[in-house]
């Protein structure tokens, strides 16, 4: 299925998060952010209002795994918007931050392609990842499917080689990115595909997948 907002693109995430009473104690704990900082604030605004669906009916169920985290802007950011289990940000580069300050959180230095991963991941877990590059994006479908994680919310940036082949006018029509999106969804249960114009970047499309009960 696919969804698209038809929006204009404006600064409304980054107004918002702005106005959010959580928005200071969220970038005390990430520290610096990188060299577009709105367009990662939009990016993480898209995804945790996507997630937003299954975590306010029931507080305190569901835990988040951020995979590729970076500086876990996303995965802080909605332990303070909503009531978790806890959270895990999960990246093979260290960063040390105030992740301390934030409650039920925990940022482990890691490789997401070692097998032991799957430790993070229960029949609660929402695996998120933001700006995932083309052959992460791959390895992050396979720990969702090989998983027993409820849901995935994924955004991926850079391409890969595509899986599947394609008649030429479709991959004409959809382009190369929204094409290797589509890819990645198969295998997947529910996928939805959605365009998000709010995010300040090309690469705005959030795969959702909510396995059944």
């Amino acid at each position: 299925m696919y969804l698209s907002q038809n929006r204009m693109v404006s600064m409304g995430y980054i107004n918002e998060f702005f106005g959010l009473k959580c928005s200071g104690d969220v970038l005390n704990a990430v520290g610096r952010l990188g060299h577009e900082p709105t367009k990662e604030i939009s990016e993480s605004m898209g995804i945790t209002k996507r997630i937003k669906s299954l975590l306010i009916p029931n507080p305190g169920k569901y835990n988040i795994l951020d995979l590729c985290a970076g500086n876990a802007l996303t995965s802080v950011l909605a332990s303070h918007l909503y009531k978790l289990d806890h959270a895990v940000a999960v990246d093979r580069q260290e960063r040390v931050r105030n992740w301390d300050i934030v409650k039920g959180f925990k940022y482990v230095f890691q490789d997401i392609y070692d097998s032991s991963i799957f430790d993070l991941i229960d029949k609660n877990t929402i695996i998120i990842s933001v700006h995932c590059c083309g052959n992460l994006a791959k390895r992050i479908r396979e720990i969702y499917e090989k998983s027993q994680a409820k849901a995935l919310f994924m955004m991926p940036c850079c391409l890969a080689r595509l899986e599947h082949r394609y008649p030429e006018i479709i991959e004409k029509k959809l382009g190369n990115y929204m094409l290797f999106c589509w890819d990645l969804t198969y295998g997947m249960e529910n996928p939805i595909m959605i365009v998000d114009d709010h995010i300040l970047s090309p690469k705005n499309i959030i795969i959702k997948s909510v396995r059944n009960e």
